[in-house]
């Protein structure tokens, strides 16, 4: 907001001096015995909190000019309805005094002794419940608490004489410091049991006792499940223990929800745990009402150790593929072992991605990982973002997982994925959503594949 400072009544004020220190008394021409002026002015936006509690701001009064040891008094108050309605006028603003119950200020003299630089006795208090509750105003008007300097023994800052507090008034929201979908990985290798620790925070400086409570959320799951195309079940009640309650105590804004899994109560697989924060026991704080602050889904993988593992003998005939057209290429180069032939999906005409290769498994499984190499000559086929399913029928399949990065774009390549978990498969499908070396490409080629299941 473009200010226009009223000059008139300030004229003989000036903004330098001989004398420099912290609180700016540089900008105070030398020729001036004395000014008086409030160390913080002009707009002064407060955040407050609704806590029950009120909130004190301490108003401090300068003195400076070329004789800091001569004595000085000024007035600190509230401006009148008169005054504040001048000063609009003057500088095009519109400010509006906040009611008696919103803040309190007991005015008074600022005495200033030949050694005295600042004046600090004066407390401007805040109360934010009450100003919470203020009606809205008008486009272009804010309400403020209007602080000024009169009746100085010595001159008065023009720029620095008054102070308007705006306060904005905040309701605590406590929320998970880590949200989304985060996957943990177990194995056969591992321990018994994994504690986690999950974090749960406030945002401003805790001086309360009070506790949050969280609960499990199969909706969240649900909506989980559908967004991502997978069905990943909830963890079992038996695989886990959880404190439903985290209880936070003064100077601690940020605790941890602590989690432990029992490695012994799962199959092979993939499960999550939703997690929802559902109340506060402090009567003015809230559970941040965004859901993707208070909630949180924990991925939980239980898969084998890798030496468990067997390679699948895949063949030609074990392989079907989308689409159902090769330009270049064939099935039996990706078994060939010979890296310089190569399997092609079909680019001329172009067929929208996704395109995959589907191999038929000889016996079900519930685990796997894969390897494949990228072909000899150009990499504008390699695999850019992967979807990987399952299924035990050949209709309905189930997403497993999806790889975003970590593939090779160049020529020659090899990738070795981790060990996955799912549901029971017999039909196993590796899906290229993107191509390319940017992931840009209309298909995908590969010089070999093989893969290895439990």
């Amino acid at each position: 907001m473009k200010k226009y400072l009223l000059t008139a009544l300030f004229a003989a004020c000036c903004l330098a001096a001989t004398t420099s220190c912290d609180d700016n008394k540089a900008e105070f021409l030398d020729e001036y015995n004395t000014i008086l002026y409030l160390r913080n002015s002009g707009e002064i936006p407060l955040t407050l909190y609704k806590t029950g509690e009120i909130f004190d701001y301490r108003v401090i009064v300068n003195k400076a000019g070329y004789n800091l040891k001569s004595t000085a008094s000024v007035d600190v108050g509230v401006m009148d309805q008169a005054t504040l309605d001048a000063y609009n006028a003057a500088n095009y603003t519109s400010y509006r005094c906040m009611p008696d119950d919103c803040f309190g200020f007991v005015g008074g003299k600022a005495m200033f002794g030949k050694s005295d630089m600042y004046d600090t006795t004066f407390k401007l208090v805040l109360y934010p419940a009450a100003i919470d509750a203020l009606a809205p105003l008008a486009q272009g008007e804010q309400w403020v608490a209007p602080l000024h300097l009169y009746n100085g023994s010595d001159s008065i800052n023009a720029n620095k004489g008054v102070m308007f507090i705006i306060p904005e008034v905040l309701t605590p929201l406590i929320q998970f410091d880590v949200t989304g979908y985060h996957q943990e990985t177990f194995s056969d290798g591992g321990p018994a049991t994994t504690g986690m620790q999950i974090p749960v925070t406030l945002p401003i400086e805790n001086k309360w006792d009070f506790t949050c409570t969280v609960a499990t959320d199969q909706s969240l799951l649900d909506a989980f499940n559908a967004e991502n195309e997978v069905d990943y079940p909830i963890l079992p009640e038996s695989a886990y223990t959880m404190n439903t309650t985290v209880p936070f105590t003064p100077g601690s804004a940020t605790l941890n929800l602590g989690v432990t899994i029992y490695r012994d109560q799962l199959s092979y697989g993939n499960y999550v745990l939703p997690l929802r924060l559902t109340a506060t026991s402090h009567p003015t704080f809230l559970i941040n009402p965004d859901e993707n602050k208070s909630t949180c889904l924990i991925g939980v993988g239980y898969v084998p150790e890798e030496s468990v593992l067997s390679p699948v003998a895949l063949t030609p005939s074990m392989i079907t593929y989308y689409p159902t057209t090769l330009n270049e290429g064939s099935v039996a180069a990706l078994f060939d072992d010979n890296p310089d032939t190569y399997y092609h999906s079909q680019w001329s005409p172009a067929v929208a991605l996704p395109h995959w290769i589907q191999a038929e498994l000889p016996a079900t499984a519930t685990a796997f990982k894969f390897e494949f190499g990228t072909r000899h000559n150009n990499a504008n086929g390699a695999p850019y973002n992967v979807s990987l399913y399952g299924s035990m029928d050949n209709v309905t399949f189930s997403k497993i997982a999806v790889i975003k990065s970590g593939m090779p774009t160049t020529t020659r390549a090899t990738y070795t994925s981790s060990v996955y978990a799912a549901r029971p498969f017999k039909y196993f499908r590796f899906s290229v959503d993107k191509s390319g070396s940017t992931g840009g490409g209309n298909s995908f080629a590969l010089s070999s594949f093989k893969l290895w299941t439990d």
